[in-house]
């Protein structure tokens, strides 16, 4: 091959891509929306910052199931957390997803999961999936999908524990409030058999109630680091029975 020869990819700088995307003041550059002609409904050319479409791309990116921390080594940011200010999806919009995961069959898993695959017919299904996912609000824990335009949240702060969460398998930065919150309960869990090592009255229900929160927590940390799990599956937990904590409580119990 002839080393003069250009090829038809080049780098090109930022102020460039500014310039396409958003033009030139002095008109002498159309921005990309005024060269296909979008206009706004009073009839002006449609203008926008780079850092809109910044905005748009990362929106798309979560709309199309990317993890948090695919998202923020794609978008060059420094910390998972700064995801969140480009979040402009709709709760509306992700229930939507989740509704579609969960008629999928391969999407999701749990017992809405379950009762929607013994349903027949498609139309039922499909009345019977949007009753149960009317909404989905982000929660530190996963999706939440109680319509709070109904009723209030009757677990407030306690999102783990509730059964209107729909755990992203491999979401980074949900594992880590799980993996933050479980360490408070392990410290509250100490000060509760503290308590009641020196008789204090009504301990053993406190940690009754901090082992309930640690076993579902460590489910949920469970959930993501299953290798079996694809990453983005829509994960429901059952919810946790009496005899299920009264083994867990004998299990600790030994252990201790």
């Amino acid at each position: 091959m002839d080393a003069g020869f250009n090829g038809t990819v080049e780098l090109v700088t930022d102020a460039q891509i500014n310039v396409y995307l958003t033009g030139l003041k002095s008109a002498a550059q159309k921005s990309i929306l005024e060269r296909l002609g979008f206009r706004d409904v009073e009839g002006n050319f449609l203008r926008g910052t780079s850092h809109q479409f910044r905005h748009w791309l990362s929106t798309l990116a979560d709309e199309t199931g990317f993890l948090g921390l695919e998202q923020a080594r794609w978008m060059g940011r420094a910390k998972l957390s700064h995801n969140s200010a480009y979040d402009h999806v709709t709760p509306v919009e992700r229930a939507r997803e989740v509704r579609e995961r969960t008629a999928s069959r391969h999407g999701s898993e749990g017992p809405v999961t379950e009762i929607a695959t013994r349903i027949n017919d498609p139309i039922r299904r499909s009345e019977f999936i949007a009753a149960t996912v009317p909404t989905a609000h982000v929660t530190d824990m996963g999706l939440c999908v109680h319509d709070w335009d109904a009723a209030p949240c009757p677990k407030h702060g306690s999102c783990a524990l509730c059964d209107k969460i729909r755990i992203v398998k491999g979401k980074q930065e949900d594992r880590a409030a799980a993996v933050s919150e479980l360490q408070d309960v392990e410290e509250m869990l100490q000060a509760a058999r503290n308590e009641s090592d020196m008789g204090t009255y009504g301990a053993s229900n406190w940690i009754r109630s901090q082992l309930r929160r640690k076993l579902q927590l460590e489910r949920i940390i469970a959930v993501h680091d299953d290798p079996a799990r694809p990453d983005g599956m829509i994960v429901q937990l059952t919810k946790l029975s009496d005899a299920e904590l009264d083994q867990y409580l004998n299990l600790q119990s030994e252990r201790i």
